[in-house]
C-alpha cells in the first residue's frame, strides 16, 4: 500500500486487506474505475513486486530441498534457498524465476540446484500428450516441459550453471544424486 500511495492518489484513505493488495475496501469506487486503474503497467508492476515480497517472506524450502542444502553444507558450501533469478525471455523481456538452491563458488561461478518434484511431471512417469491444469489452464506436459527448458536455458545464458534433481532419482537412487551434487559443486 505504501508503494501504491507513492504512485497514485486513487488509494488515499482507503483500507486494504492485509495479504490481498488487490482488494480495495471502498464501495464508492466503481469496479470498472478500479480495474482500469489497476491495469496500468506501473500499478501491475507494484502488485507483482508486493506479491513477490509476500511470497519471499512466507515460502520456505521443502524437506527435500533442505536435504540437498545439507549435502552442500556437508562439503563446506553455504547456499541460499528460494532466490529469484532474473533472466531475459526469448522476446528479450526481463523475467524472474524462483530457484530452489543457489550459491556462488570460490571462482565466482553462480550455481543452482533445482529440485523437480511431482508437479514438474517427470517424463519417465508421464506421457507428453497428458493434459494437466497448470496455473488454472489446461496444458500438455510437452508444452510445460518446453517452457521449463526454455527458462532454464535463458538462465544459463545469464551466467548460471544448473543441476536439475528429479524426485524419482532422489527417492530411488539417492547415493547417485549425492554423487552428482558433489561433482556439480566441485566443478
Amino acid at each position: 500500500m505504501v508503494q501504491c500511495r507513492k504512485l497514485c492518489t486513487n488509494h488515499y484513505d482507503k483500507l486494504v486487506r492485509w495479504g490481498d493488495p488487490l482488494q480495495i475496501l471502498d464501495t464508492k469506487e466503481s469496479n470498472s474505475k478500479q480495474s482500469q486503474h489497476h491495469s496500468t503497467p506501473k500499478i501491475k508492476k507494484v502488485f507483482q513486486d508486493i506479491l513477490k515480497q509476500t511470497m519471499k517472506n512466507t515460502t520456505r524450502p521443502n524437506k527435500k530441498e533442505i536435504v540437498l542444502g545439507q549435502i552442500l553444507e556437508g562439503i563446506g558450501i553455504t547456499c541460499k534457498f528460494l532466490q529469484h533469478v532474473d533472466y531475459k525471455t526469448l522476446e528479450n523481456k526481463t523475467a524472474s524465476k524462483q530457484m530452489d538452491i543457489l550459491w556462488k563458488n570460490s571462482a565466482g561461478t553462480k550455481k543452482i540446484i533445482e529440485y523437480n518434484g511431482r508437479y514438474h511431471f517427470d517424463c519417465r512417469e508421464h506421457k507428453s500428450d497428458e493434459i494437466h491444469q497448470v496455473h488454472g489452464k489446461p496444458t500438455t506436459l510437452q508444452d510445460l516441459w518446453d517452457e521449463e527448458n526454455m527458462i532454464l536455458n535463458q538462465i544459463r545464458k545469464a551466467g548460471y550453471e544448473i543441476l536439475v534433481v528429479w524426485q524419482l532419482d532422489f527417492l530411488n537412487d539417492y547415493e547417485n544424486v549425492v554423487k552428482r551434487i558433489k561433482e556439480f559443486a566441485s566443478s
